[in-house]
């Protein structure tokens, strides 16, 4: 799945043969959109996509693979820049996960109410990118903010449970495994965190730009690795564990 900024278009690709299969056009005529992400609900496939309109108004409709529009949800007057789902699979409930420029929120699907808003009272986080994880027992929600920290909330209470201060600004996140984090960040560089300590312990700089998105992989020939997108760049990079 891919999103047009500039003529705001979702389109779906098959790998196979790089043929465009699905071309959501025209989704929003005000502002642009920033993030989408595919969403399976009892083996149904939907694509939901997060709008920042002019007038700052948070605005998240679904689709289904046909291209027809099934569910508009308007809750916030907050400009959305990240969407993702989380299903908890001991409440057997699916959530709407939402990266504002202030906070995150999570929205209950069913009951089509606000779950929870995580906030620690400061503005301007510009918040680029969100994982949930199980971590240790416990289900958290982990920003990468534009203003340099990475915030871990407890997903199901909404409490801040740490607040890790990187001093750069920050977009793509991803876990490594319980212990470490990647971020990327604009100073072009990945930086390996250490959780429980907030130490960076390494900095990767393969990209001359800021890095956007970081995604660890299962390669089926060099194992654990993480491949990474540069701002304006048309490759994919493949970083190569060779611990």
């Amino acid at each position: 799945m891919s999103i047009s900024y500039k003529d705001n278009n979702i389109r779906i690709w098959n790998i196979n043969n790089w043929e465009c299969i699905l071309n959501l056009t025209n989704i929003n005529k005000k502002g642009y959109l920033y993030s989408s992400c595919f969403f399976n609900q009892n083996n149904n496939i939907y694509i939901i996509t997060s709008n920042s309109n002019e007038n700052n108004s948070e605005s998240i409709k679904i689709y289904d693979l046909n291209g027809q529009k099934i569910n508009l949800i308007n809750y916030s007057n907050e400009k959305t820049l990240f969407i993702d789902t989380y299903y908890d699979n001991i409440l057997s409930k699916y959530y709407i996960i939402t990266g504002n420029f202030n906070f995150s929120q999570s929205y209950d699907y069913e009951n089509d109410k606000i779950y929870h808003k995580y906030n620690d009272n400061n503005s301007g986080r510009y918040i680029k990118s969100i994982i949930i994880k199980n971590n240790k027992g416990i289900i958290k929600l982990i920003e990468s903010c534009s203003d340099g920290n990475i915030r871990i909330f407890n997903f199901h209470s909404g409490l801040l449970l740490n607040k890790i201060i990187i001093n750069n600004p920050l977009i793509g996140i991803s876990f490594w495994n319980d212990n470490y984090l990647f971020v990327g960040c604009k100073d072009k560089a990945i930086k390996m965190v250490e959780i429980k300590n907030g130490l960076i312990v390494k900095s990767l700089t393969s990209h001359n730009n800021e890095v956007l998105t970081i995604k660890k992989i299962i390669h089926p020939e060099y194992g654990e690795c993480l491949i990474s997108q540069k701002l304006y760049e048309s490759e994919i990079k493949l970083l190569i564990n060779k611990i």
